[in-house]
């Protein structure tokens, strides 16, 4: 199976309150995000790159370098598809913060009254917690080549879980720091128990 690999960098250039004469002009814009985009291809930082850049209403750069698929030499263009990967994280966590908002939870409830399904050494970490990257629950993405061997896979969130249920905690709930990306899957299942919708369509309605 063809493996594109996919990343975007999304670039919005909000209009500040200066004057016309300090704003650089579209064309300069357009000259150094070229320039900047292809440099970085080029040095080996991405295999593509996609640039948007718009001030107030005004569109002063829009397009695309390097491959969007490296195996059969694809180019990538302003429509290629990207995965968006810890950007979810950002997503997930202002839909959390709004249940709470909304007093559907709260920020140190145990997970484990909302999933109890989960494995018994998860369920006392508070959606705190997973939202700081102090659960001490193990991320998925540190089980070395296990992970590598499947990181291509479609998996459902419970699959994900899976990966590291048997395993114990890094440390106690709260009492260090490790980034974590299992704590957020588990909140996107958060997520889609409270609202009985899945993630995807949770953020659209959003």
């Amino acid at each position: 199976m063809t493996r594109s690999i996919r990343l975007a960098v999304l670039v919005v250039l909000l209009a500040q309150p200066l004057t016309a004469q300090t704003l650089p002009k579209p064309a300069a814009v357009r000259r150094i995000a070229d320039s900047l985009a292809a440099a970085f291809v080029t040095s080996g930082g991405a295999p593509s790159v996609a640039v948007a850049m718009v001030r107030g209403t005004d569109t002063l750069a829009f397009g695309a370098w390097g491959k969007a698929d490296l195996e059969n030499s694809v180019a990538a263009t302003t429509r290629s598809v990207y995965r968006i990967g810890s950007v979810t994280k950002q997503f997930t966590a202002a839909a959390v913060m709004q249940l709470v908002e909304q007093g559907r939870i709260a920020v140190d409830d145990s997970i484990g009254a909302q999933l109890p399904t989960l494995p018994a050494a998860w369920r006392g970490v508070t959606i705190r917690q997973l939202l700081n990257h102090t659960s001490g629950i193990p991320s998925y993405t540190d089980l070395g080549q296990p992970w590598f061997r499947r990181f291509a896979e479609e998996m459902t969130p419970d699959t994900l879980v899976a990966l590291t249920a048997a395993k114990p905690l890094d440390f106690a709930p709260g009492t260090k720091w490790k980034y974590n990306n299992t704590g957020y899957v588990v909140l996107g299942m958060l997520i889609e128990k409270l609202t009985g919708h899945t993630w995807a369509a949770d953020m659209r309605e959003r």
